[in-house]
């Protein structure tokens, strides 16, 4: 009885051990108790928390990273855009530039054909003078041929004017003559604007006093 006792006792003392969560299982003595296990399924179930957590994080910051990178794309066309505008702008403001420049080179041409300058001012006065005072009294309008030159006949424009004026020593009296026929023109042409509203003015002047009337 002494030997069976014993070894049942120890075999109750063993199998009470089993279940029982050892407060140190470093040294050796694992009960198996299943607690080593709990913890680490514990720290997984952390572990892959945190890992959802992170992936989920890193999931955001790449679609924020996208909505950057559309923001970056779209500001780069945008450049490209204003860089084509401020071209264009500047290709316009080219061409009214140029266009303006034509326009005042055109105007000053016009200017120096119909009204003589420099050398050539006292010519102009002669010009002036003749079809003032000694054309445009008898002729509203110049007569046929008469920017011929011709100094066949006295009365002709073309004697009046040249027969008073002092060319240049290096024109023919021909190539002079050409270049006050403009002048000449132009201005008869002055003179008849004159006219025309003077008589305008002088009837819309007796309009008025009969309407008051």
């Amino acid at each position: 009885m002494g030997k069976g006792s014993k070894g049942k006792g120890d075999a109750t003392k063993k199998n009470a051990g089993k279940g029982k969560q050892s407060d140190n299982c470093a040294d050796g003595s694992c009960s198996s108790c299943g607690g080593c296990f709990a913890l680490l399924m514990s720290k997984m179930e952390t572990f892959t928390e945190r890992n959802e957590k992170q992936a989920k994080r890193i999931e955001a910051y790449k679609a924020e990273a996208t909505k950057i990178e559309g923001y970056k794309a779209e500001v780069v066309a945008w450049k490209n855009r204003a860089g084509k505008l401020t071209e264009e702008r500047n290709e316009l403001d080219m061409k009214l530039t140029n266009s303006s420049k034509k326009k005042q080179n055109a105007g000053v041409d016009r200017w120096h054909v119909r009204y003589l300058t420099g050398e050539d001012a006292a010519a102009q006065e002669v010009v002036n003078c003749v079809m003032k005072d000694c054309v445009f009294p008898y002729q509203k309008f110049l007569p046929i041929g008469w920017e011929v030159y011709d100094r066949s006949s006295e009365d002709s424009i073309c004697s009046m004017i040249m027969g008073a004026v002092v060319k240049p020593g290096d024109l023919s009296d021909e190539d002079y003559w050409a270049k006050l026929k403009r002048p000449a023109n132009y201005k008869v042409g002055t003179l008849k604007q004159q006219a025309r509203k003077k008589i305008q003015n002088t009837l819309e002047g007796k309009i008025a006093v009969g309407s008051c009337s």
